[in-house]
């Protein structure tokens, strides 16, 4: 048995458009459910962990075998790609190519997020290479092809879970589902195991032009997606994101997908954007927000007992993975940061989040608050915008009174869920103009093109003008790679940084994880002069590499003067490293 497979023609009035190519189908909720549970790597340890959130999902998992749920999928593939298809594909793609292309050889970005998840990632591939993988791939095709096999293949993934150990913290801490799809690409020789995600996360975008959207959306290239084009992907901190390891990219073009979804087909066929918002969850955690909310305000409330348990049950589907990461991650990290907290709501603070806003987008800020009007007064006269709204603002509230992000107040990374339905509106609204499309389609790509064109020319300069784009904090860009080729093989090094003064758990490392290569040919030691700029004297144990953070501020750049004239007076030869006139680093030998 496959899959899907036929039972009967559809009833009328399913509340959305239809067209006489739909039938109904038998869906095996339960293949989803062993589908992302496999890939997202929270099986490991979990039933040891949380038994009963796992006898809760095996139980789930064996209502949707007992009473297969009629649910509607359209026969065919959707719109065949035409040529227009993938020269907007190549259009939407071309800006984070190319900074991808220019950044490809870029030192490691120390701060934010990309550290951890770089880490997480090395230790997913060791954990999945190759026999697991191959094994998890293999067990992937039985179930698609036979669906009936995924309540018993859920239980000996729960039993094999409890043989593997602990739960990894490349699945605990956040969703390991990135990291899955990025396994084979490690067998390639990168120079840097951070381009495998920033590869993968390009990918995205022409996926879900060429994909996600004819398929699912049932929509070729067209005005509305050329709006949301121009609006979202040529945008400069959303091109950082999805050029960088950050796990948003693949969550933000699944929302995409479920929430246009929503304006085009209504209610029909629900049970798919409901599944959608479950497997953006099992890429990035919050995008779980959004799913509570659609799935309130699509609730049939006037539809009989058994239809409204049928909907129920899809729900509990879509956010059972979730849910048994969230008892998962508790072992690894407390939710207390995502409490919110009352004195958010000062002047301050929203003064704050409005100057980084108007940072984020400038020329384009315009184009960016007519979307979000957009989306509040579509929000009042549809039932899809309403969720879309509601989603938006209840994403955004979690940010912006969460304890834990009140240091990151406005930014861009916190704001994507709420960009992603304003870019929904905005192409809706553009599609309906009686101004002229190619007039809105011009204004939002020449706005969003001021920005656009010093981000990529920053690309072409030394990587350390590009230091703290993100945040106060990130990136940190260090002339590792630049300044350890001067050392002659096996040479010992110490790194000497002052980052600490960014944070106090700052740490550019481990350098075997970032330079695997330089890690393998020298013995390098990591230290911090922070406070102590004594540490940079030479001394015959080594070579000394004194990293200087360019655009640090006065506090760190006077440290780093401390540090280049302590080896300036102990190392008997320096050679300085600068870009654009900046000293950046400073390599020193005793003699």
């Amino acid at each position: 048995m496959r899959l899907l497979h036929r039972t009967r023609a559809p009833s009328s009035g399913s509340g959305g458009p239809t067209d006489d190519t739909r039938v109904e189908f038998s869906i095996r909720l339960s293949a989803y459910l062993f589908v992302l549970i496999l890939v997202s790597g929270i099986w490991i340890g979990s039933a040891t962990l949380v038994p009963l959130v796992w006898i809760g999902i095996l139980a789930l998992a064996a209502v949707t075998e007992l009473q297969p749920l009629a649910l509607k999928i359209p026969t065919n593939l959707g719109p065949t790609l035409r040529l227009r298809d993938w020269m907007l594909a190549a259009i939407a793609s071309a800006p984070a190519i190319a900074y991808l292309v220019l950044t490809w050889s870029q030192e490691f970005p120390y701060g934010g997020d990309q550290t951890y998840h770089n880490g997480a990632a090395l230790e997913a591939y060791a954990f999945w290479w190759w026999l697991p993988w191959l094994g998890a791939i293999a067990a992937l095709a039985i179930i698609v092809r036979w669906p009936r096999l995924a309540l018993p293949a859920l239980v000996l993934l729960a039993l094999i879970g409890i043989a593997s150990g602990p739960p990894l913290s490349f699945a605990g801490r956040y969703p390991g589902t990135l990291h899955f799809a990025s396994v084979p690409l490690r067998v390639f020789p990168f120079r840097s195991p951070l381009n495998v995600e920033r590869l993968l996360n390009v990918l995205a975008i022409p996926v879900w032009l060429l994909v996600l959207r004819p398929r699912i959306v049932r929509r070729a290239a067209d005005i509305s997606a050329v709006a949301i084009v121009l609006f979202l992907f040529w945008q400069k901190d959303n091109i950082y994101y999805f050029t960088s390891g950050y796990l948003e990219p693949w969550a933000i073009v699944l929302l995409l997908t479920a929430g246009e979804h929503l304006v085009r087909l209504g209610s029909e066929m629900i049970w798919r954007p409901l599944l959608l918002l479950g497997a953006a969850a099992m890429v990035k955690e919050h995008f779980i927000l959004s799913l509570p909310v659609v799935a309130l305000i699509y609730f049939p409330f006037r539809a009989s007992w058994r239809e409204r348990l049928h909907y129920m049950v899809i729900v509990a589907t879509a956010i059972a993975p979730f849910a048994l990461f969230f008892f998962v991650r508790a072992s690894f990290k407390t939710w207390q940061g995502a409490q919110p907290i009352t004195h958010a709501f000062s002047g301050e603070h929203f003064a704050a989040f409005a100057h980084r806003m108007q940072g984020e987008f400038g020329a384009a800020m315009p184009i960016v608050i007519f979307a979000f009007a957009a989306l509040i007064v579509l929000g009042f006269r549809s039932r899809a915008f309403a969720a879309l709204l509601a989603a938006a603002a209840l994403d955004w509230l979690f940010f912006f009174t969460a304890s834990v992000q009140q240091p990151w107040v406005g930014y861009p990374r916190t704001n994507l869920v709420p960009l992603v339905y304003a870019a929904i509106a905005l192409g809706y609204v553009v599609e309906r103009s009686r101004i002229g499309a190619v007039v809105w389609i011009a204004l939002i790509g020449i706005l969003n093109g001021v920005v656009l064109g010093p981000f990529l020319r920053d690309a072409t300069r030394p990587d350390s003008a590009r230091n703290f784009f993100e945040h106060s904090d990130a990136p940190i860009f260090y002339p590792i790679g630049e300044g350890m080729r001067f050392l002659a093989p096996n040479e010992p090094v110490a790194l000497l940084n002052n980052g600490k003064w960014t944070y106090f758990f700052f740490y550019p490392g481990p350098i075997k994880e970032q330079y695997p290569d330089l890690a393998a040919s020298h013995r390098i030691l990591v230290k911090s002069f922070a406070g102590n700029p004594q540490r940079c004297r030479c001394s015959s144990d080594g070579a000394n590499l004194a990293l200087f953070i360019r655009f640090g501020g006065p506090a760190i750049e006077s440290e780093a003067q401390q540090c280049r004239l302590e080896m300036l007076a102990t190392c008997g030869r320096t050679l300085p490293i600068t870009h654009e006139g900046a000293l950046v680093g400073l390599l020193g030998r005793q003699r």
